[in-house]
C-alpha cells in the first residue's frame, strides 16, 4: 500500500524533469514506484472494475471455487506485483479522509473511485472484493498452510483491532499527521522487493503467523475490512452455500461447510429459546443497554484525554514545541514562529475534536458488541455470516446439495 495521492502526482508528461549533473552522478533507485500516466491510471480503474464485476458473477452465478481462485491469482500478480500495490482501495482511504476535512488537500477522481469502487461492489454483492481481487488477502492465502481455528472469545477481541485501527488512520490522515496505512503496509515490501527492514519483518511474521490463523491481516487488522462490513450487511444479495429453492437454501445441517471455512464466518443452525433462557437472555440485554451510554461516554472522554499526546507526533507540532523549548534552536523569523505556533495550535484542537469523535466512535462499537452478546438469532440452516464472509467459495466446494446439482445439471447437458 501507498500514498494513492503519489501515483497522481503527473500526468503524462513529468512537470518537474529530473536535473542533470556533471561529473558522472547517478541518480539512485528510489523505492517506491515513480508515477506513471492518465492512461495507466484509467487502465488500473478498468481492471480494477472488471474484476470486481468478474468476481460479483463467480461468487452469485457459476459459484466455482476455482474461477475465484482464479481470479485471485491474477489480481495478486497485476494488482500486487506489477503495479507495486499502487492501485491500492484501502491505502485510498486516507486520502478521502484528509480531503474530507482538508479543502487544501483534494484528492484526484480516481482516488475516490478506487476507494469506494469495492464498497459499492459490496452493497451490492457482498465482499467479492476480498474474495477475489485484493492481493493483500491473495499472498495471506498463498501460505495458508493448515490454519486452525480460534476460539470464538479471542477472535471477538482481535476483531476489535480493525476499528482502533481505522479511527486512528482517519485521524492521523484527517489531520494532516501521518498516512498509518501506508507507513505500516506490511506486504507492499514483498510486491517491490525491497523496503524497510522492520516492515519486511513484519510482512514475513504476518507471513509466518498467517500459515496456522487464515489471512491474519484482513481478519484482525484491516481498516477498510470494516466498511465492507458494514456494507456487505445490508447488500442487495449476498453468496449463500447451497442452492437457494423458493427462496431458501436446501441445507442439510451437514455441518461440512463450517468444517471447510477457515475464517470462523458461517453461522450454525440456533434454535429457538426456551422461555426461561428468553428471560435470562432479556434481563442481560436490558443491563447492555443501561452500560452502553457508559462505555461510551467514558470512551470519548479518554478519547480527549490523549489528543494531546496524539497531536505531539504532527510536524507542526513538533516544531511549535521546539521553538517553545528553545526559541533560538531554529533559524525561523519572529513572523514564521508564530505562524508555525497558530497551525500547530489550530492541529492540537483538531486532534482534540477528532480523538473525542473517534473515542465515541469507538465507545459506539464497544457498546453494540457487548449488546451482541446478549442477543440471539435463531435459523435452521447454516448459512454465511453476512459481516464475517470473504465471498471465497470454499464452503460451495463441500456442500453436498451444490454437488448433486452440479451433477444433475451436467447430466442433463450430456444427455443433451
Amino acid at each position: 500500500m501507498t500514498d494513492v495521492l503519489s501515483i497522481m502526482a503527473t500526468a503524462a508528461v513529468s512537470r518537474f524533469p529530473r536535473p542533470e549533473f556533471d561529473g558522472g552522478h547517478v541518480i539512485p533507485t528510489t523505492s517506491a514506484p515513480l508515477p506513471s500516466g492518465a492512461a495507466t491510471h484509467m487502465l488500473d480503474l478498468a481492471a480494477l472494475g472488471l474484476a470486481l464485476a468478474f468476481a460479483a458473477y463467480i461468487a452469485l452465478r457459476w459459484r466455482s471455487r476455482r474461477a475465484m481462485a482464479g481470479l485471485s491469482i491474477f489480481s495478486l500478480v497485476y494488482f500486487g506485483f506489477v503495479r507495486h500495490g499502487c492501485l491500492c482501495s484501502i491505502g485510498a482511504l486516507q486520502n478521502v479522509s484528509l480531503a474530507l476535512f482538508d479543502a487544501s488537500a483534494p484528492a484526484p477522481w480516481l482516488v475516490f473511485a478506487y476507494f469506494a469502487g469495492p464498497l459499492v461492489f459490496a452493497l451490492f454483492f457482498g465482499r467479492v472484493f476480498c474474495g477475489g481481487v485484493c492481493p493483500l488477502g491473495m499472498i495471506q492465502d498463498v501460505v495458508a498452510w493448515r490454519p486452525v481455528k480460534i476460539p470464538r472469545w479471542l477472535e471477538r477481541a482481535l476483531g476489535l483491532f480493525p476499528y482502533v485501527y481505522l479511527a486512528a488512520a482517519v485521524l492521523f490522515a484527517a489531520t494532516g499527521t501521518a498516512f498509518l496505512i501506508c507507513r505500516f503496509d506490511p506486504f507492499v515490501g514483498f510486491f517491490r522487493f525491497s523496503g524497510p527492514l522492520p516492515m519486511m519483518l513484519a510482512g514475513t511474521a504476518v507471513l509466518l503467523v498467517g500459515m496456522f490463523v487464515a489471512r491474519p491481516y484482513c481478519r484482525f487488522v484491516c481498516p477498510y475490512g470494516v466498511l465492507l462490513r458494514w456494507a456487505s450487511l445490508v447488500a442487495w444479495r449476498r453468496m449463500t452455500i447451497a442452492p437457494v429453492e423458493n427462496g431458501k437454501p436446501e441445507c442439510v445441517n451437514c455441518a461440512l461447510c463450517a468444517d471447510s471455512c477457515p475464517y470462523g464466518a458461517l453461522r450454525a443452525p440456533v434454535p429457538p429459546e426456551k422461555p426461561k433462557e428468553s428471560k435470562r437472555r432479556f434481563g442481560a440485554l436490558a443491563r447492555a443497554l443501561l452500560l452502553a451510554p457508559v462505555i461510551v461516554a467514558a470512551s470519548g472522554y479518554a478519547g480527549h484525554l490523549i489528543s494531546k499526546p496524539l497531536a505531539g507526533f504532527n510536524r507542526e507540532v513538533k516544531l511549535a514545541a521546539v521553538l517553545d523549548e528553545s526559541p533560538d534552536a531554529l533559524p525561523f523569523d519572529a513572523e514564521t514562529a508564530a505562524a508555525v505556533r497558530e497551525r500547530a495550535a489550530s492541529v492540537e484542537r483538531g486532534f482534540a475534536v477528532g480523538a473525542t469523535a473517534a473515542g465515541i466512535f469507538l465507545g459506539l462499537v464497544a457498546a453494540f458488541s457487548i449488546v451482541a452478546l446478549s442477543t440471539r438469532q435463531t435459523g435452521d440452516h447454516f448459512r454465511p455470516d453476512a459481516m464475517k464472509c470473504l465471498s471465497c467459495l470454499r464452503c460451495v466446494e463441500f456442500c453436498p446439495i451444490e454437488k448433486s446439482v452440479r451433477g444433475a445439471s451436467s447430466t442433463v447437458s450430456s444427455g443433451d
